[in-house]
C-alpha cells in the first residue's frame, strides 16, 4: 500500500482571516498545541488529525493565498515507502517543490498538484520522527505522542474532496492511480439544482486515504461557482470522522451548521421507517443519514468559508459518502449562496 493516511492539512491564510479560520477550528474543538520553530506556522490537533495553518510572509503559502484567498495549499500524505514514491514520482516527472528549510528541520518532499497546491509526502516508516516532532514546539500543557487532544471526539480525516475542471478531471484521476495506486470507483452524477456535478472517489486498500473529485461543465452549480471564487481548482470539503456523532453535535454551535429543512426528516421517514425519537434527534441537529444492507451513516455539514466547508461523519460498517443526500445538501448551499447574493446587491 503506496499511501497508509493523511497526516495533516494545510491552510494558507493572513491576517484577520486566519484569527476567523483557527476561530472555527476552535469552534469544531481542535486545540492550538504547537508553533513552528522557525515560521509564522501554527498546528490544530483532535484524535489523528493535524491542521496546519500557515501565516508566513516569505512562502509558499503565501503566494497560494494571494491568488485564491484563505484556502488548503497542501496536504501531507503518508507513506511508509518514501524512496519507492519518490522514485516513481521522479519517473512521471513530477513537479518537485523546493521547500527551503532551515537547520534541523525535516525534509519532506513535495509535488505540485492540479489543483496549484503541494502534496507533501510524508515518511511514517516505522522509527520515523513525526513530523510535528521535529518542527514544531508545543506550547505549555500540549500532549506529545501521536493522538492530539480527545477535544469534541472527531478522530481522524475521513476524505477530502477536490473540485476541478472538466478537462482535468480525467488527469487527477490518472495521476492519483498511477502515483499513489489508488483505486477509482466508478463514476456517479450529483444532482444539483443548477445542472449535474459528475464525482469519482480515489481510496487505498484501508480507506484511510479517499480522495473524492468533483467536477461541472455548468457554471453555477456549486463545484463550479467554488472553482470561480476560488480562481481554479482546489479543496473544496474536508470530512472528520468521529464515534458518535450526537455528542459531537451537542458541542457545535448551531450558526456554523448548514440547516437541513424539515421535509427532509419526512422523507426520511417514509424511505427508511425511522424509530421516531432517532429521527428526532437527527432534526434537532441537522444530520444527515443513509443507511444500506447492515451500514448506517450520520453526517453533518458546517457553512463555508471562501467556498471551503467541513463535514462531521460517523460510519457504521457503511463505505460510501451519503450520496443519497447530496441534493439535500446541494440545494441547501444554493439557497445560502442566493441569501448571500441578495445582501451583497442590496
Amino acid at each position: 500500500m503506496m499511501l497508509n493516511g493523511v497526516e495533516f492539512v494545510e491552510l494558507a491564510s493572513q491576517g484577520g482571516q486566519a484569527r476567523w479560520f483557527e476561530q472555527l477550528l476552535v469552534a469544531l474543538g481542535f486545540e492550538k498545541t504547537h508553533r513552528h520553530r522557525s515560521k509564522d506556522v501554527a498546528l490544530y490537533r483532535q484524535g489523528r488529525i493535524n491542521f496546519i495553518v500557515n501565516c508566513e510572509p516569505d512562502s509558499f503559502a503565501r503566494q497560494h493565498y494571494e491568488k485564491h484567498g484563505t484556502a488548503v495549499c497542501a496536504l501531507g500524505l503518508g507513506t511508509a515507502a518514501l524512496p519507492v514514491l519518490v522514485e516513481r514520482c521522479r519517473q512521471h516527472h513530477c513537479a518537485f517543490y523546493e521547500t527551503g528549510i532551515q537547520p534541523g528541520e525535516l525534509e519532506i518532499p513535495a509535488i505540485r498538484t492540479i489543483w496549484d497546491g503541494l502534496l507533501y509526502l510524508v515518511d511514517t516508516a516505522p522509527g520515523q520522527p513525526h513530523f510535528h516532532e521535529v518542527d514544531f514546539e508545543a506550547l505549555p500543557g500540549a500532549g506529545t505522542g501521536l493522538e492530539g487532544p480527545q477535544g469534541f471526539g472527531l478522530t481522524r480525516i475521513d476524505h477530502i474532496t477536490q473540485a476541478v475542471a472538466p478537462a482535468e478531471f480525467e488527469a487527477q484521476i490518472s495521476f492519483c492511480q498511477v502515483l499513489f495506486d489508488l483505486v477509482a470507483n466508478p463514476e456517479y452524477d450529483l444532482h444539483d439544482s443548477k445542472g449535474i456535478v459528475h464525482s469519482r472517489s480515489l481510496f487505498n486498500a484501508d480507506h484511510s486515504v479517499q480522495l473524492p473529485v468533483n467536477t461541472s461543465a455548468d457554471p453555477d452549480t456549486s463545484t463550479s461557482r467554488f472553482r470561480q471564487r476560488f480562481s481554479g481548482s482546489g479543496v473544496q470539503h474536508i470530512a472528520l470522522q468521529c464515534n458518535d456523532i450526537f455528542s459531537v453535535a451537542r458541542h457545535l454551535n448551531p450558526h456554523n451548521i448548514l440547516p437541513v429543512p424539515p421535509e427532509y426528516y419526512a422523507r426520511l421517514q417514509a424511505e427508511f421507517g425511522l424509530d421516531e425519537a432517532l429521527l428526532a434527534r437527527l432534526d434537532a441537529f441537522n444530520i444527515l443519514y443513509d443507511q444500506n444492507g447492515d451500514g448506517r451513516f450520520f453526517h453533518i455539514y458546517t457553512r463555508h468559508i471562501n467556498g471551503l466547508f467541513f463535514e462531521i461523519v460517523q460510519r457504521e460498517h457503511y463505505s460510501g459518502f451519503g450520496e443519497r443526500n447530496a441534493d439535500t445538501r446541494l440545494a441547501v448551499q444554493e439557497q445560502e449562496y442566493q441569501k448571500m447574493k441578495a445582501l451583497l446587491l442590496a
